[in-house]
């Protein structure tokens, strides 16, 4: 079976700043967080994203993190940021409002959860970063939570594309 993504990129604006590196009076230095979903048709069935920085860790702790999500609905770990969640559509309207809370420089872990119109996760996933100037080059890819119940949602929907969704082209 082969396996179609789409990417979507965030301009993380004003968020990820240097602390000891630049002044108070120095902007903020911009990125870009790319996620990834592993199934078009759960990114249309996605209502919302929430986006979780956590301090870096072991080698494993993405690993440990999704599994642990996926297993409880919570993350095991204690996050240091969250943005608010966001409606998927922004990801196609107006990526660059997307905010991050500002974090150090350095090595982190990203989380983010796809929430259902029900509120309970769908899609989770995670990538270990190293956080500076400019493009943050691995893509956080999200996969389902559940595959059965994520293949349930997939039947409800006639979309096969989020920018058709976001659209109101199909449900």
């Amino acid at each position: 079976m082969r396996v179609t993504s789409f990417l979507f990129s965030i301009l993380v604006a004003s968020s990820f700043v240097a602390v000891g590196c630049s002044s108070s009076e120095d902007p903020p230095t911009q990125g870009e967080l790319k996620i990834n979903f592993s199934n078009p048709q759960l990114a249309v069935v996605t209502q919302k994203l929430e986006i979780f920085v956590f301090p870096n860790g072991s080698d494993t702790q993405c690993n440990d993190l999704v599994t642990g999500r996926t297993a409880t609905g919570k993350w095991r770990d204690v996050w240091t940021k969250s943005s608010q969640p966001f409606d998927t559509c922004t990801l196609v309207r107006a990526p660059s409002s997307v905010k991050v809370p500002e974090v150090n420089f350095g090595k982190v872990a990203v989380g983010v959860v796809g929430l259902g119109a029900d509120g309970k996760d769908v899609m989770v996933g995670c990538s270990k970063l190293t956080l500076g100037s400019g493009s943050f080059a691995e893509p956080i890819t999200l996969v389902p939570v559940d595959p059965n119940a994520a293949q349930k949602l997939i039947n409800g929907t006639t979309c096969t594309a989020l920018t058709k969704f976001c659209a109101g082209e199909c449900q």
